[in-house]
């Protein structure tokens, strides 16, 4: 359980922790006065790097049921190419911060995650 949680709260980190809706909601954040990482640093600078950080670390963590044997190859395939497009719009987030971009990496977000538990499962069912 453990295993999953830190999957699920890693891959949260990236939107739910003020990072890319942090950004796109920025002045409503600011508005209702919650100091969000994007509303206290408008320039997005720290913003951009810390989605690139947790989207690097994400990669690593996600292939975790592969390194335990609860997943295989399939899984660990769909698992570095999700991860390896969740870096590449992280960083074009980083470098552009725009609203654009962090919105791009938002509902990515979203999709990796849906995308990357669907693999898990299936993987498991064929497994």
């Amino acid at each position: 359980m453990s295993r999953h949680y830190d999957k699920l709260h890693a891959a949260q980190a990236v939107d739910l922790l003020s990072l890319a809706i942090g950004r796109v909601y920025r002045d409503d954040y600011a508005r209702a006065g919650i100091p969000l990482l994007p509303v206290l640093e408008p320039d997005g600078r720290r913003t951009g790097y810390q989605a690139m950080l947790y989207a690097s670390v994400l990669w690593p963590v996600s292939l975790l049921p592969a390194v335990v044997g609860l997943a295989g190859l399939p899984y660990s395939a769909i698992a570095t190419v999700l991860g390896f497009l969740f870096i590449g719009l992280s960083v074009q987030f980083a470098q552009e911060r725009s609203h654009a971009t962090a919105r791009r990496l938002f509902l990515f977000s979203i999709l990796y995650l849906t995308l990357l538990l669907g693999a898990l499962v299936a993987n498991r069912l064929w497994m």
